[in-house]
């Protein structure tokens, strides 16, 4: 029987993407399926000083692992010697309820770390992914708000609305097609206030119409 599966994501500087893709792919760590994106950072240029990361561009690196695989990466990276990547950003994981056989049962096949690994007890992670879809040109509004409520940063993608027409009946509103999504890595002290506050100044009536949900994060680990 297939282990659980995890979803990675990986958020580092601009041009650090292809240096994190290696590490990845590495007999030592051994993730083999991922996707790289680009984004921006919504960070503020004096926060971006202090952190020492000269741009707000962003690579992003999403990756499917088993349980298992995640567990080591987390650990290594966590550890004096695995956590120096020579890359600054933020990594975490979730966890997947469900995710094609095809691609579990081949992620499984390539693995061969050591049984072991699977056995090591993690610090458990208090932070929530949010994430904020809102009309293009209104991520610095939402994001000021979330700064006001607790949050450092997000990151922002570019998208489409691609739904079903009849979701705007539903919903009493029109949809606007172009949308920008917003994540913020927050604590579990955090989201409640920052979902709240972008809720009520910037919410589906508004003209950002954000729609908002989070989701937990069972790892987080910081690089750099």
């Amino acid at each position: 029987m297939n282990e659980p599966m995890k979803l990675i994501v990986v958020i580092v500087e601009r041009g650090q993407g292809g240096l994190m893709r290696q590490i990845f792919l590495s007999e030592a760590y051994q993730i083999r399926c991922l996707w790289q994106s680009v984004g921006q950072g919504t960070a503020s240029s004096e926060l971006l000083d202090i952190l020492g990361i000269g741009t707000p561009e962003r690579d992003i690196l999403f990756a499917l692992a088993t349980h298992r695989s995640a567990k080591h990466l987390f650990r290594k990276l966590k550890s004096s010697l695995g956590g120096n990547t020579h890359a600054k950003g933020i990594l975490f994981s979730l966890p997947l309820n469900a995710v094609n056989g095809l691609i579990a049962a081949a992620l499984n096949h390539l693995e061969t770390l050591d049984s072991e690994i699977g056995e090591t007890t993690m610090e458990a992670s208090h932070h929530s992914l949010i994430l904020v879809l809102v009309n293009q040109g209104y991520t610095d509004a939402v994001m000021a708000t979330a700064k006001a409520h607790g949050s450092r940063g997000g990151t922002v993608l570019r998208t489409r609305w691609a739904g079903d027409d009849e979701v705007h009946d539903i919903m009493g509103i029109t949809v606007q097609s172009e949308k920008e999504l917003l994540a913020i890595v927050a604590s579990h002290r955090d989201r409640a206030a920052i979902m709240n506050a972008i809720n009520e100044k910037h919410g589906l009536r508004s003209s950002p119409q954000a729609l908002l949900c989070s989701v937990g994060i069972e790892d987080v680990a910081r690089l750099g």
